[in-house]
């Protein structure tokens, strides 16, 4: 066993059964994503609603930014040219949610929660932190929620 590898074990910050709930990645992250939704939806909401879609649009933008990084990050030229097109994907729902319907843009937080969910260790087996995915998803589903009952009230 490599010093990494025991130094992980014995770590009791880094070993998942002795962390309480709110030191676990998963918890963290949601707690993070249910505030961040909460400021970032009160935020939109005080401004006019054609300037929070641009706001929104930036943001759709932002999703594809992170794609491109992760692509970016991989040695697989697979994994990269798979991050690269949905990086793509999400530039053209954020043009898609400015100039045709704000309905894109809440497709693109549902898609957003969706591709998150696929980077779990498990599933696309690229590197994230432990505490990405749950925080995105429950962000990304609270704000595409927002999006859909707010801009249709």
């Amino acid at each position: 066993m490599s010093t990494e590898q025991n130094k992980t074990i014995s770590d009791p910050l880094l070993d998942p059964r002795k962390m309480n709930m709110v030191q676990r990645p998963w918890a963290r992250g949601t707690i993070v994503a249910i505030i961040g939704a909460i400021a970032s939806a009160y935020i939109l909401t005080l401004l006019p609603k054609p300037f929070a879609r641009d706001i929104l649009v930036a943001l759709v933008g932002y999703f594809g930014g992170v794609y491109m990084g992760l692509g970016l990050s991989t040695d697989s030229a697979k994994k990269a040219a798979l991050e690269y097109a949905v990086s793509g994907a999400f530039f053209g729902l954020s043009l898609a949610g400015l100039w045709l319907s704000p309905w894109f843009l809440a497709l693109a937080c549902f898609a957003h929660a969706a591709w998150d969910a696929a980077h779990h260790p498990k599933a696309l087996d690229i590197f994230v932190r432990p505490w990405y995915v749950p925080t995105c998803v429950v962000y990304d589903i609270l704000m595409g929620t927002f999006v859909l009952l707010w801009w249709w009230r």
